[in-house]
Order: structure tokens, then sequence, then C-alpha cells
């Protein structure tokens, strides 16, 4: 039996789908630290949902305390008018696995996509801290 004769293109897509898979077993850093709302906001106008925040949630949210860990009374509502839209047979928002992981405690399988959406937010993340840390270090040898 012949060996398969592989192209460059083909090897890289194999050793990024290998370094993909072999990825999944490993615990992932948090992208959702603390309560996100403008991501949240933004995930709902993607789907096509207008989101009016009622003054009482507003109101809760300036009266309830900050506990790290957990959820904000805005990120509840606008979670859960994300999930009614999902029920109701409307789409996933990019991300939003991601979001109930990190935030809501859960254990969503996350498939490929949505890990490559995790990484590369994450990514992000670190280029925006390098280049922070990097401006600091300039305005200090100055």
């Amino acid at each position: 039996m012949a060996k398969p004769q592989w192209n460059n293109g083909e090897k890289l897509i194999l050793f990024v789908s290998a370094c993909i898979l072999a990825g999944m077993a490993t615990p992932e850093r948090k992208v959702f630290e603390s309560a996100d709302t403008n991501y949240l906001e933004s995930a709902a106008k993607k789907i096509g949902l207008e989101v009016r925040i009622p003054n009482a949630i507003h109101f809760a949210q300036q009266r309830k305390p900050r506990v790290e860990g957990e959820l904000e009374p805005v990120e509840v509502y606008l979670l859960w008018k994300i999930a009614q839209h999902i029920e109701n047979g409307g789409e996933v928002p990019e991300g939003f696995v991601v979001y109930l992981n990190d935030r809501a405690h859960k254990e969503i399988q996350e498939d490929i996509p949505t890990r490559a959406w995790r990484r590369a937010r994450l990514a992000r993340s670190d280029l925006f801290e390098a280049v922070q840390e990097l401006s600091l270090r300039l305005r200090e040898k100055k």
C-alpha cells in the first residue's frame, strides 16, 4: 500500500487541526473573568435582538454590592434575553458558549469554532496587555 502524498497546504491544515484537537483536552484560560455587558449587548444585536434594559434592572445593578464570581443584574437580564431567543429557535451568538462557561460556571462542550473564538479572543487580550506593558516601560525610560 502506497503512502499518501501530501502537499504543503494539506500538511499545514493537518498540523493546525491536530494542534486544535490536542488543545481540546487542556483547560483554557477564562476570556470573561468579570461581567462584560458590552459583549452581551453586541451579541444580542448581532442576532437581531433589540434589548432595552428596564429601569428596575439598572436600579438593582446600582444597589447590589459587587461580589467577585457572582453575576450582575444587567448581565443576568441580557443572558436571559439571549437564551429566550435561542430557545425560540434563534441562532447562538458567537462566543456565547464561552461566556456561559466562563461566567455562569457551565461545562458546555466547546466545538472547534468555539475553541478558535476563545483562543482568538485570548490572543487579542494578550496582545493588548503586551502593548500596554511596552508603553509603560517606554514611559519609564524617559
